[in-house]
């Protein structure tokens, strides 16, 4: 994220709030990790009064509009009309129209009071990115046995491929049990897994 930027928005009105379509999980932890990759320009954008709000889910409960909540499927509903979508000035401008609408108001007004503070949005990113680091710890080992949503579910409690082997390795049985019933599971079937696979690699 350049300088420009973050001095386009230091210049409006205050708090500053960017709205996108989806944007809990696109835009707005790409913007996160482009400003991660420069300090100085993480320690400013921090300290502005700046938040990311993300008209999806507000849009979803308006019965009217099509079932499919994709924003071309909404321009059209509202406008009548097609635009180029999956272009980021055609998307933002497609937004605003939609977001303008008259009979959209309490969306926007419900996508600005659900939006986050941008420290908020940096910690989700930051959280996001060290849970995908250790889901690459379960890569070719129990992601062979478990599903990508248990494998996912072990690596956000903080669980690595190496803390559940290790506590095989102290404990047997009784260390993977310990480690993995409450916070994760209590599944006997996974649970079994698990342990005759550690097993098997003694």
């Amino acid at each position: 994220m350049s300088q420009p930027f973050l001095s386009y928005l230091d210049s409006n009105q205050h708090p500053c709030v960017l709205i996108g379509h989806n944007s809990n999980v696109f835009e707005t932890p790409r913007l996160m990790y482009q400003l991660s990759l420069c300090e100085r320009e993480l320690a400013r954008a921090l300290e502005m009064p700046l938040y990311f709000g993300d008209s999806l889910p507000s849009l979803r409960k308006e019965r009217w509009l099509n079932k499919s909540k994709t924003l071309g499927s909404i321009y059209q509903d509202v406008t009548g009309k097609q635009f180029m979508a999956h272009d980021a000035l055609e998307d933002s401008t497609a937004l605003q129209v939609i977001m303008e609408d008259e009979r959209l108001k309490a969306c926007l007004s419900v996508t600005h009071a659900n939006s986050i503070p941008i420290k908020t949005a940096f910690l989700r990113m930051k959280e996001k990115a060290e849970t995908s680091l250790r889901v690459l710890t379960f890569k070719g080992n129990l992601n062979s046995i478990l599903s990508p949503y248990m494998i996912e579910k072990m690596a956000k409690t903080g669980l690595t491929y190496h803390a559940v082997k290790n506590a095989h390795s102290c404990s047997g049985a009784k260390g993977v049990v310990d480690l993995m019933t409450g916070a994760i599971t209590s599944n006997a079937e996974i649970l079994t897994k698990i342990i005759f696979y550690f097993n098997k690699q003694q």
